[in-house]
This record gives structure tokens, C-alpha cells and sequence, in this order.
């Protein structure tokens, strides 16, 4: 799973969160559970693109994990 990157000034790739893989017919799951965590513990980030940025990569991959239900 690739989270965060953006476009334009400054624009860069997603990084990818080691370890977590999310089948397609859990998507709409995941991505639901993932926006959720992220308001949760957003800690003042402006974007989620800035809240990714600011986790170290096992941060990244602890926030991404997924377990489907």
C-alpha cells in the first residue's frame, strides 16, 4: 500500500507502507477505516499528505496495517 505524495510544487510519490496488502473487495473497507484513524490522530496535520509525511516508515506501516473483518 502507497500512502500520501501529491502534485504540483513539491509533488512527489506515495511511500509505501511495508507489509500491508489490501484486496480489492476490502477497498471501500479499508479506505473508510484508514480516514477514520487518520481524523482520530490527525495531531494538527493540515492534510493527510502532511500527517503521512510526518510518521517514520514503521509508524507508517503501524497506522496502515489492516485486518479485514
Amino acid at each position: 500500500m502507497h500512502l500520501g505524495g501529491g502534485l504540483g510544487d513539491g509533488g512527489e510519490f506515495g511511500r509505501k507502507a511495508k507489509g500491508v496488502r489490501v484486496f480489492a473487495e476490502d477497498a471501500a473497507d479499508y479506505v473508510e477505516a484508514l480516514v477514520k484513524r487518520y481524523l482520530a490522530g490527525r495531531n494538527g496535520c493540515a492534510s493527510f499528505r502532511d500527517f503521512v509525511g510526518s510518521l517514520s516508515d514503521e509508524g507508517l506501516a503501524d497506522f496502515a496495517r489492516w485486518e479485514p473483518r
